[in-house]
């Protein structure tokens, strides 16, 4: 049995792809990136209305706490302004 000789090759090509698989194959790398940039813009809009709702929050529970300082302030001026009547009054009429 003779063994059959192998010719070198001069230069070694990748597989022909047809135009219909290159396209193909764009088409679905178009598809997917489409996809993934409407479900990343999705996910920036929904991060964007939390956001706004976290801000609109914060600032209805800072007014809250600055009406609640402003009464608890009324409320001291009130107790020390009461505090002076009384100790005068204590002290006018010589109680202890």
């Amino acid at each position: 049995m003779e063994a059959t000789k192998l010719r070198p090759v001069d230069t070694l090509q990748p597989p022909a792809l047809g135009e219909a698989k290159r396209d193909a194959i764009k088409s679905l790398i178009d598809g997917v990136s489409t996809e993934l940039s409407k479900r990343v813009k999705a996910v920036h809009g929904t991060a964007d209305r939390l956001e706004q709702t976290m801000l609109q929050s914060a600032a209805r529970a800072k007014a809250i706490l600055d009406d609640h300082v402003a009464v608890c302030q009324t409320i001291d001026d009130e107790t020390t302004r009461l505090e002076s009547i009384l100790d005068r009054l204590s002290v006018e009429h010589g109680a202890s």
